[in-house]
């Protein structure tokens, strides 16, 4: 027997003698009632995993220490309060050691001292109010978890000398205070996350801590990057700065590697020329919730591999004509909530998801013969949608979405057939010897199977000589059409919104023609109706009460509502 699982068996005692005999390998106390251990555990002389998560454990139980070869020990979930000195006082094997979930409010400085082999150690959600100083003592920890404590500050000395240190993690901490060098010399740490700290306005010092691929730093006051960023981190892959105060753009040339950068919710005026100039790899840039006003034309110079670009939620009224045109790889671009007057000219060609939403100004916006490779778009008026989706179509009953359709078209070249040289087969008697004078026949015999071809081919045939004009057979027939080659024709669903309704038409204010006489009508007599009650009421030899002066104001508020509402009704927008 090497593994045993006794969860969820509300055990409240193990008898000493009871695991005597067995050479597990692995055992399994979780969700049971257990606050002590037998010291026979000893004779456990193989046991490498020790999960006792979810029980009643008070203090670490002594028994543990006493397991030399154990790697795995599992305490989550119990009512620890502290670690004690001789908690782990025999354990030079251990590698991982979780105490999550528990109420530890206190580490003895000399508690990790004896786990020279620990690589991995879980403390969150505890009360810790300070990164524990016994964690300097375990040279080999590479994961370090400490979110959801209490933890107010990193100090210069807190991770001290651990250079094989490759995770830690802060997030959920009330922190106030960062060390300026409290991450350096950590030549191992790839990722670090840092999220509210109060009073971190410079981004800390990452000397000495080469290997990091994966820094960020949100909800914070952040003001500025320093720009030797990425010297300290070449190999940086991902950063997010969002939700900070950030005003320019930090100087990431030297970042190479770069993949990802979010910049979001911060308070950006313009993207710099020449701060991505080298970001050949990046691949999402995030820049919504800023205020940028204006791209210039060789703000993405250089970026020729971004996929995602996030401009929404900014001041955007200007982008230049060739502002787009580096983004070759672009696939999803989102400008919405912007000040836009005009759409650039040239690129974005690419683009498979397009959205310009809420910019009121933008009144003319390109059509499909423009962005071919869209299927998403999200535009600002429900008339930019129409040259998108077939409403016109005998798909209107699909909502203005063409369905997906495949047609195969396969064309026979009849005049090549009619035209077979019959000096082709002057020598099939030398393969067929029993077939003379077949030969003189054959092509006849084509000529006499082509005539029974039916007339659409002949028609695509003549179609096709008024497109390439005269010439041999094969340059004027298109690869498409030539003997045996099927088309295939793809008609690809576009998902367009606001989508046109008969409130919101395409080529009128509404499709009904009879509702929209009848409209005009109403308009008319409104105008009418109320010019004359005015004039009459105004004009008129008896008194003017006080009911009649309410009247006519009424019918002159009324009169100027129409005027105001046919003048809107004419443009906005509509085309």
């Amino acid at each position: 027997l090497r593994e045993l699982q006794l969860s969820h068996n509300s055990i409240q005692h193990i008898r000493p003698q009871a695991f005597y005999g067995l050479r597990l390998q692995t055992l399994i106390l979780d969700d049971n009632e257990l606050e002590w251990l037998p010291e026979t555990l000893l004779w456990l002389g193989q046991l490498e995993e020790l999960s006792l998560e979810q029980n009643y454990f008070t203090v670490v139980p002594a028994a543990v220490s006493s397991i030399l070869s154990l790697k795995t020990l599992n305490l989550a979930h119990n009512k620890l309060t502290r670690l004690q000195e001789e908690a782990f006082s025999n354990l030079p094997n251990l590698v991982s050691l979780s105490l999550n979930h528990n109420s530890i409010s206190s580490v003895h400085v000399l508690a990790l001292a004896a786990l020279p082999s620990l690589q991995r150690l879980n403390l969150v959600e505890n009360l810790l109010s300070n990164i524990p100083s016994a964690v300097r003592l375990c040279p080999s920890i590479t994961q370090l978890l400490l979110s959801n404590n209490k933890i107010s500050s990193v100090m210069e000395d807190s991770l001290t000398g651990l250079i094989m240190l490759e995770e830690v993690t802060l997030n959920g901490n009330p922190l106030h205070f960062v060390h300026h060098r409290a991450f350096a010399a950590l030549p191992s740490l790839n990722s670090l996350v840092l999220q509210e700290v109060s009073g971190l306005q410079v981004l800390p010092s990452l000397a000495g801590t080469s290997s990091l691929d994966s820094l960020r730093i949100d909800r914070g006051v952040l003001r500025r990057v320093p720009p030797n960023i990425c010297a300290q981190a070449p190999l940086l892959r991902s950063l997010n700065l969002h939700h900070n105060l950030l005003e320019t753009t930090p100087d990431l040339h030297l970042c190479r590697d770069l993949r990802l950068l979010d910049l979001s919710h911060n308070r950006l005026h313009a993207l710099g020329s020449s701060a991505l100039l080298q970001q050949g790899l990046l691949q999402d840039l995030l820049l919504q919730h800023n205020f940028i006003t204006k791209l210039e034309d060789g703000a993405f110079m250089g970026l020729h591999g971004l996929q995602i670009l996030n401009l929404e939620h900014n001041m955007l009224y200007f982008i230049g004509a060739k502002a787009f045109l580096p983004l070759v790889s672009l696939k999803d671009i989102n400008l919405g909530n912007n000040d836009l007057q005009d759409f650039p000219s040239v690129g974005l060609e690419h683009v498979t998801t397009l959205k310009v939403h809420h910019n009121s100004g933008l009144k003319v916006f390109p059509g499909p013969e423009r962005f071919w490779a869209a299927h998403t778009l999200v535009l600002s008026y429900a008339y930019h949608c129409c040259p998108y989706l077939s409403i016109d179509s005998d798909d209107k009953s699909d909502g203005g979405e063409g369905k997906q359709r495949f047609t195969e078209d396969v064309i026979y070249n009849v005049e090549d057939i009619q035209a077979f040289d019959n000096a082709l087969l002057l020598n099939m008697t030398d393969v067929w010897s029993d077939l003379e004078g077949m030969n003189s026949d054959f092509g006849a015999l084509w000529a006499k199977l082509a005539a029974d071809f039916p007339p659409s081919v002949a028609t695509e045939q003549a179609s096709s000589e008024q497109q390439h004009g005269p010439g041999p057979s094969n340059a004027r027939t298109p690869p498409r059409e030539r003997l045996g080659r099927p088309s295939h024709h793809r008609q690809a669903i576009v998902h367009c919104i606001p989508k046109p309704s008969p409130f919101m038409p395409c080529r009128d204010l509404f499709d009904w023609w009879t509702l929209r006489c009848g409209v005009w009508i109403v308009f008319l007599l409104a105008l009418l109706g109320n010019g004359t009650v005015v004039i009459v009421l105004f004009f008129a030899r008896s008194k003017l009460d006080v009911p009649r002066f309410l009247v006519a104001n009424l019918a002159l508020a009324d009169f100027f509502m129409g005027i105001y509402l046919v003048s809107a009704w004419g443009g906005a927008d509509f085309p």
